[in-house]
């Protein structure tokens, strides 16, 4: 399940919530003042993974973990490669 970050409106608290893609944007409540008022914000994309990147058969392969990019592999305009 994705982990989001969400920023209350009331107590300004950053905070992360693990949900359901499908419920993403839906409010979650604030863990220091329990308020609903609140709004999913950009944070900072991390993973790990044992997986590594296709090589062009030498040893060059890095862990995704640390590629510095998005992951994808190229296939997206994120700008990130």
């Amino acid at each position: 399940m994705p982990l989001y970050e969400y920023q209350c409106h009331d107590c300004q608290t950053v905070f992360s919530d693990r949900k359901p893609f499908a419920q993403s944007s839906e409010a979650a409540v604030c863990p220091a003042c329990e308020s609903v008022e609140t709004q999913k914000v950009l944070g900072a994309v991390s993973f790990i993974s044992n997986s590594y990147l296709p090589s062009s058969g030498g040893s060059d392969s890095i862990p995704l973990s640390m590629s510095g990019g998005c992951g994808c592999g190229g296939a997206c305009a994120c700008g990130g490669h």
